[in-house]
């Protein structure tokens, strides 16, 4: 027994230490790849012009970028090995059936046709509740964000319940979507084992009637029977990897989706016009627009209004609240396009402009201020990455800060 139980101990070794550089190697070429994925989806992102932005809500592209990504990721990490090595043992196994007597081979095909129309039905039937689960999520994490950067406005108004609720009720409509994918995965797995039961009869009525006329004795029999049971575990780790493969699927669509949008470095793909010597000129000629609200109509912001504003002037629009000055801002960035009319940057119109050109040409600030978790000093140099200690502190002393900069932990 030594030699047999020798080799049994250094092919273990040699698993373990195949598996572990495998390991490694993978993580090595997939994360990289992954995280070159995220940070491309994110760049592609924030690259997009404000409205699109605004219209899918933050709380989608943070889904897409930390939730989908992540069931790519476990696909990679886990899936694939173990995808790898399942369908390596089922090949040995059944090779090894097979050196027993090809009778015993055949008998294991009798769970093939139970497993093939589970499969199937699983797929047709998850793909579609697998997109709508994520959907559903990212619908959640909107109403979740949209809550916790409002918090003052809810709090002000007393709203903590309606928002609660509303968190509630985008939540329930999620797990709604995970209920319907546990009770298909439950159905599957149920296939599969009586794919098992149904294979593994077989295999024991061919032993019987082999060993009941001397084809073969009890322990091959014993042999194949037990072979067939080791591949339970292979068969299912390669059928339920399907699971995790639907759903990241469902999540690299959604990636995809982001990746197919003009990137910051292409955008249009126009010429970039030629800056005239005193460049800033802007001017609207007859501008509409008029918001809607899915019926068709709406209410109109803005008139046949025209405007110029020289280089170097300062124009202040003033109106009531609701008189189309944040619209006019907005189509005057570019962030949204008028109705009709159109805006003119030293006589080029802004939709000929690419994206990057637009935004190194015109910016617009709202009255709604962001501070990025952080130093004071790493907010400072957001705009001056190479700012030296030296110069933080000058900015401080302009701001009139530095005293209460100095009183700061840290």
């Amino acid at each position: 027994l030594l030699p047999p139980a020798g080799g049994i101990v250094a092919a273990t070794g040699a698993g373990v230490a195949l598996g572990r550089w495998g390991q490694l190697l993978l993580a090595r070429v997939a994360q990289g790849t992954l995280a070159r994925l995220r940070e491309d989806v994110f760049a592609t992102a924030v690259a997009q012009p404000a409205s699109v932005l605004e219209q899918a809500g933050s709380g989608d592209l943070v889904s897409r970028v930390a939730g989908d990504t992540e069931a790519v990721n476990t696909v990679i990490g886990k899936v694939l090995p173990a995808t790898v090595s399942a369908l390596f043992t089922i090949a040995l196994t059944l090779v090894s059936i097979g050196m027993i007597d090809v009778r015993f081979a055949l008998a294991v095909l009798a769970a093939t046709p139970v497993q093939y129309v589970a499969l199937r039905r699983f797929l047709a039937r998850s793909g579609p509740v697998y997109r709508a689960a994520r959907q559903a999520d990212a619908a959640r994490g909107q109403s979740i964000v949209e809550s916790l950067t409002g918090a003052d406005t809810v709090a002000a108004l007393r709203a903590q319940d309606l928002r609660t609720a509303a968190v509630a009720a985008t939540s329930e409509h999620a797990i709604g979507f995970e209920l319907r994918a546990v009770r298909l995965r439950t159905t599957f797995y149920g296939l599969l084992n009586l794919a098992e039961f149904i294979g593994l009869a077989a295999v024991l009525a061919v032993g019987y009637h082999l060993v009941g006329g001397g084809a073969v004795t009890l322990g091959a029999a014993t042999a194949a029977a037990l072979y067939f049971h080791r591949l339970f575990d292979p068969v299912g780790v390669l059928l339920s990897g399907v699971d995790e493969l639907q759903n990241a699927g469902a999540g690299l669509a959604r990636l995809v989706g982001i990746l197919s949008l003009p990137g910051p470095a292409h955008g249009s793909g126009l010429p970039t016009p030629r800056r005239p010597p005193a460049p800033g000129r802007i001017t609207l000629e007859h501008v509409s627009y008029g918001y809607s609200y899915g019926t068709g109509t709406g209410r109109r912001a803005l008139d046949g209004v025209s405007l110029t504003v020289e280089p170097g002037e300062t124009v202040a629009v003033v109106g009531a609240s609701g008189a189309g000055k944040s619209t006019l801002a907005k189509i005057l960035a570019g962030v949204l396009a008028p109705d009709s009319g159109r805006v003119l940057l030293d006589g080029v119109p802004l939709a000929e402009l690419p994206p990057d050109v637009l935004r190194r040409r015109i910016v617009l600030v709202s009255q709604e201020v962001h501070v990025f978790d952080g130093t004071v000093a790493e907010d400072l140099r957001l705009f001056a990455p190479d700012a030296t200690d030296a110069a933080v502190r000058a900015a401080a002393d302009r701001l009139g800060a530095t005293g209460w900069l100095d009183a700061l932990p840290e």
